[in-house]
């Protein structure tokens, strides 16, 4: 469970009083920027600040000495620091130098290089991470000798909250503001943190204006800088020497992008269609304006939109979409050739229709990484051998619960996966998800509400929850749970021990719930979870591990001492009995088809057919 209280702070007008002390000296890093000159030109003449100390890492251009020129006409005292922040030692030295009381500090400096995950390098990391991150405790370390300190204010981003396209260094550096202010905090210092909206023409996420925005970025408007140094001021104007807010403009409601017309959809290109309009979805792109040769990348879409997106088509396709395929990069129409290489798939629904209800059982073949799971839980005899889970930890003030419940419903409705059960009994076609109707799977998934005493009964609770071994075969093993303590705080879990949900379903439903229990718009999460690299890579380990498992109970290394050839567990192998390596086994047709990727090394080959059977030479 992570944690992070943010509030959102309602954009203000200036306050009745000046936010700065008359006798007061404030510094800004990051003083040359967009926002740094908004918030120096505010605080001269608006906040009633007459000192002030400003640090860049570059000397002023003729252009930005006549903005200094302009500001001490208004009767302020400039002090310029030249210093990298990222060169710590040399920055140091700079700032002792300098003698100046600290009544403020706006840490606002920071280095932005956009560029898609997989190109990311430590070089690149640090290098961002460095101005923003690092500087921010190299002040820290500064601001000790300024007893006078009021203020200690970290500029961050909601691209620490929200997907970025593009941004995860400078995400990585923001999120990383909110370490250092609750270390403040628990050492009595002033610590204030705000994730800002992109500013009008000014700040890091104003490239993300230019077509790169996600979905969630889409229902923000560029913040007026004045209204933003207001909102600033009121903030200071507080009494609480300590908050972590989000200050945003919400933009008005977007008209739907149009669809392609289902009948332009052939057979062969119905999943480039509909990943074309998932993508138009994601994007805030019309579908049929698409550039067929831009990169995803150009389309602005990042990796969490992909993992989304790849949910979708797997829901909608009823086949396995590989993430490689979605992440190796090229342009649409290189995306839409890939897919329709996969293995033809059943019609696909259109992706705005409504879910139809399903009267009939319908079965859809595991992945081999399924079957794996699966099997492994067979074997096993536990429910839990598979497990996927992730949670919240939110301030329980004005949760919604009818909200919650709401979305879980339609999540439902919409997704297949959600109301899937696996079935194993057919010898003939091998295990298979079984897809129901949604007000079954809704009527037996109700959300599970419980009190408990606090912070340690609800984690001890969630223990117990996800040790627990459901059966697969019948009840739906995606369940979720919200625990309220007695003090208001609220424990969200969405847990599964279902082989299909994997990392990146599980964080989009997730983010979902999360969202409407504190009525946000659906793309919004209400704080920092589990950051989705390192939640996606253990789920990929457990995966693995799972396979590997299956594997070695496969493996003919293993065979027992007995004379038994080949030992599943399962009833689907037909053994003759004495029988020893270099003889003969039945197995049925899938099966041969499952081992073979559950490890490269099985010397398994498929001789001889009959039927639904083949013979196999261990």
């Amino acid at each position: 469970l992570a944690q992070r209280r943010t509030v959102r702070a309602a954009l203000a007008a200036a306050p009745d009083q000046p936010c700065c002390r008359a006798d007061g000296t404030y510094w800004i890093s990051g003083a040359f920027g967009g926002i740094g000159r908004h918030l120096a030109d505010y605080l001269v003449q608006h906040g009633g600040c007459r000192s002030l100390v400003l640090i860049s890492r570059s000397a002023p251009t003729e252009e930005q000495q006549a903005w200094l020129r302009q500001l001490v006409t208004h009767g302020v005292a400039l002090q310029l620091l030249q210093a990298d922040l990222d060169d710590a030692a040399a920055a140091s030295a700079v700032l002792a130098s300098c003698s100046a009381p600290m009544h403020g500090l706006f840490h606002l400096a920071g280095s932005l290089d956009d560029r898609p995950i997989g190109d990311i390098d430590a070089a690149q990391l640090q290098r961002v991470l460095g101005a923003k991150l690092g500087g921010a405790w190299l002040l820290h370390r500064h601001a000790a000798r300024h007893a006078e300190l009021e203020h200690f204010v970290l500029f961050s981003s909601l691209a620490a909250l929200l997907e970025s396209p593009g941004q995860f260094s400078y995400a990585t550096a923001n999120a990383g503001l909110q370490l250092l202010a609750d270390q403040r905090r628990q050492q009595g210092l002033p610590a204030t943190v705000i994730d800002w909206g992109p500013w009008d023409g000014a700040g890091m996420m104003r490239s993300l204006a230019q077509g790169k925005r996600s979905r969630a970025l889409r229902q923000l408007a560029p913040m007026a800088p004045a209204r933003g140094c207001a909102t600033l001021a009121a903030l200071l104007a507080s009494p609480a020497r300590h908050g972590h807010y989000a200050v945003y403009a919400l933009a008005p409601a977007a008209a739907p992008s149009q669809a392609l017309p289902s009948a332009t959809a052939s057979p062969n290109d119905a999943g480039g269609d509909l990943l074309a309009q998932l993508i138009a979805s994601e994007t805030g792109h019309a579908a049929n304006a698409l550039d067929e040769q831009a990169t995803l990348e150009q389309l602005g879409l990042d990796s969490v939109g992909l993992i989304r997106i790849r949910s979708e088509l797997q829901s909608q396709l009823g086949r396995s979409i590989p993430v490689a395929l979605l992440l190796a990069g090229g342009t649409l129409a290189e995306l839409r050739q890939r897919l329709a290489g996969l293995q033809p798939a059943a019609p696909v629904q259109a992706a705005d229709a409504a879910p139809a209800a399903v009267t009939a059982a319908q079965r859809i073949p595991l992945s081999p990484g399924q079957f794996s799971l699966w099997y492994e839980q067979q074997r096993q005899d536990a429910g839990n051998a598979y497990q996927c889970a992730i949670g919240w930890r939110i301030d329980g003030t004005g949760l919604d619960i009818a909200a919650l419940q709401a979305r879980w419903d339609a999540l439902i409705a919409a997704h297949e996966l959600l109301r899937a059960t696996v079935d194993g009994d057919d010898q003939e076609t091998g295990p298979a998800y079984v897809v129901h109707a949604p007000a079954a799977a809704q009527a037996a998934s109700a959300i599970r509400q419980q009190p408990v005493q606090d912070e340690a009964a609800a984690l001890a609770q969630i223990a117990d929850m996800l040790a627990a071994a459901p059966s697969l075969h019948d009840s739906f093993a995606t369940r979720v749970t919200l625990l309220r303590a007695h003090d208001g705080t609220g424990y969200l879990v969405l847990s599964s021990n279902h082989v299909l949900m994997d990392a990146s379903a599980m964080f989009y439903v997730g983010q979902q719930l999360a969202a409407a229990l504190c009525s946000l718009p659906p793309s919004d999460s209400p704080g920092a979870v589990a950051q989705y690299r390192d939640f996606a890579a253990s789920q990929r380990q457990l995966g693995a591990d799972a396979v590997a498992r299956a594997a070695s109970h496969i493996a003919p290394q293993l065979l027992a001492q007995d004379g038994s050839l080949l030992r599943l567990d399962l009833p689907y192998e037909r053994t003759a009995s004495p029988a020893a390596a270099g003889d003969s086994v039945a197995m049925p047709i899938w099966m041969s088809a499952y081992m073979r990727p559950c490890s490269m090394r099985l010397p398994i080959t498929a001789c001889t057919r009959s039927g639904n059977w083949s013979s196999n030479w261990l």
